[in-house]
């Protein structure tokens, strides 16, 4: 996954469960949830309703060997699997219903996300600085994104295309700036 996927992501847990995956798939064998424990500095139990929750979303990605360890067989759709987890994240679908133009605010973000007034500020505020790359604001009576045409445009493009890009390295650069500039 990328950085820029990665930085939109404010929740621990969701963060926690795509490095999970990450490892299980990089280990060239299965490897057991006391060695990933030890390497996360978290519980094993904590790993093992991770694992949980991931099989809800795909329950034959992740591959368990009796008393050897955890393995990903198939890891082509891999990218598939950790957008799926991804969108759990409430930034990410704060961002996805403002692209559709659904303007809530803090409390009812708060009610439909089932998260506290005081954690979503400190989400938002964290996207607030993603947003300043972008030379855009985020208003918060109703949450929405503010700025100039372009650079909304732009950072859209730029959001779905990092959500659904496995090249860390990607970033649009100037040349697509000016296409979408001279489109307006």
């Amino acid at each position: 996954m990328n950085n820029f996927s990665l930085s939109i992501i404010a929740d621990k847990k969701i963060r926690r469960q795509i490095h999970l995956v990450e490892k299980i798939m990089q280990s060239p064998y299965p490897i057991s949830l006391d060695e990933i424990a030890t390497e996360f500095d978290i519980s094993v139990r904590t790993l093992e309703r991770d694992i949980t929750e991931i099989s809800a979303v795909d329950k034959h990605f992740i591959v368990q060997h009796k008393a050897v360890g955890y393995e990903i067989e198939n890891t082509a759709l891999i990218d598939e699997l950790l957008l799926d987890i991804s969108e759990q994240s409430p930034l990410f679908v704060i961002i996805q219903n403002i692209y559709e133009e659904i303007y809530l605010t803090i409390d009812e973000w708060a009610d439909d996300l089932f998260l506290s007034s005081s954690a979503l500020y400190r989400y938002l505020s964290s996207f607030k600085n993603i947003l300043r790359d972008f030379n855009l604001t985020l208003s918060l009576t109703p949450v929405k994104i503010e700025g100039a045409e372009v650079d909304i445009r732009y950072f859209y493009f730029y959001f779905f295309y990092s959500t659904n890009d496995i090249s860390p390295k990607y970033r649009p650069g100037q040349e697509l700036f000016d296409i979408l500039k001279k489109k307006l």
